[in-house]
């Protein structure tokens, strides 16, 4: 699995040739886009070798060679969100990695290690805010849950999330509504044209173990209207929760909200739209002013504002709002709660 914190992610091998026309990335079963189409990429993910990974993996858990643990539960006794839970998910779910790097003074890398951070004091910690990342180590912590981790294969004695632990214990535990990769999903729409397309969201469903469209948890068929409306319906209440708990948590990205609150709720609002949901009364919005900030609540609401923009979700009257700066980053978020005949807001 790759991950990469640019816009475009391609693989090519030692001659420049790429998962279309190598033989070795073809041997090796190497995926950036639309198998067969030139020039067709996910974004920020590519693959290799997956298929028969996961077969591998998938065959081991129901042969009983591989335990998974549950996913638990949080500190107010609910099932702990999954990488496939609609609590947490943008516009592209299932992106990128939890991986972590030291960046040193003279630009260089180095693997995140206690050896190499004992050896370089003044390298700055460096990683990506994606979904695999975000819930192993913002929203889970955050909360009293943690994620499946397994040893560390360059760091002995530590232990380590991954994209491929944390997809298998969604597959296994997530309860429904389970959120799958969908047709609007930003990262599955055809490069050149931005329209949806059937093959490259099975293309990608392939790579995070989800199974194809027309099948699984009631023949999923990647609607994008179901998938507005669980977002919608979901993932504000889950914020609103927890906003004291993650208004507390520094944001991972002080570009979209300065704390993971408004993170959260700013990257909510832009997931709506860039999902093109069509869902009204949204109960999140945000407010941008002057200057970034630093904490978890403002990076969360920021986040699911973002998520509903990226996906193209239409929805209506959004529960969550948020304050931007002048970057774009959020700096307050609210979200706006109707049970029964009260409303609840929340700053």
């Amino acid at each position: 699995f790759f991950g990469f914190n640019g816009n475009t992610l391609t693989l090519v091998d030692s001659n420049g040739e790429g998962t279309n026309t190598s033989p070795i990335l073809k041997d090796l079963q190497c995926v950036n886009g639309l198998p067969g189409t030139q020039g067709d990429v996910f974004g920020q993910v590519s693959w290799c070798n997956t298929e028969p990974f996961w077969n591998a993996v998938n065959a081991a858990v129901a042969n009983g060679q591989l335990n998974v643990p549950s996913l638990g539960t949080d500190s107010l006794g609910n099932q702990c969100p999954s990488t496939r839970s609609f609590e947490i998910i943008d516009q592209d779910q299932s992106d990128n990695l939890p991986t972590k790097y030291l960046l040193l003074p003279d630009g260089s890398t180095a693997q995140f290690t206690a050896a190499n951070q004992a050896k370089f004091t003044s390298a700055i910690e460096i990683d990506n805010a994606s979904d695999e990342a975000l819930i192993a180590d913002f929203i889970n912590p955050a909360i009293g849950c943690t994620s499946f981790q397994v040893d560390s294969i360059d760091d002995p004695g530590a232990k380590v999330s991954a994209l491929s632990t944390q997809e298998l214990q969604a597959l296994i535990f997530q309860q429904e509504p389970v959120a799958l990769v969908p047709l609007n999903d930003p990262d599955t729409l055809l490069t050149a044209s931005q329209t949806e397309s059937p093959a490259k969201t099975n293309a990608y469903r392939i790579g995070v173990n989800q199974p194809q469209l027309g099948s699984g948890f009631n023949t999923d068929d990647g609607s994008p209207t179901n998938y507005c409306n669980n977002l919608v319906d979901i993932q504000p209440r889950f914020l609103a929760t927890f906003q004291s708990k993650f208004m507390s948590v520094t944001t991972p990205d002080a570009g979209i909200g300065n704390n993971l609150f408004t993170f959260l709720g700013n990257r909510f609002i832009q997931s709506f739209a860039n999902l093109g949901c069509t869902n009204k009364n949204i109960p999140v919005s945000c407010t941008l002013d002057s200057s970034a900030g630093n904490n978890l609540f403002t990076f969360l609401g920021n986040r699911f504002i973002q998520s509903l923009a990226n996906l193209g979700c239409t929805n209506k009257n959004i529960p969550v709002s948020c304050t931007l700066d002048s970057s774009g980053a959020a700096t307050s978020c609210s979200i706006t709660l109707n049970n029964g005949t009260s409303t609840h807001r929340w700053r």
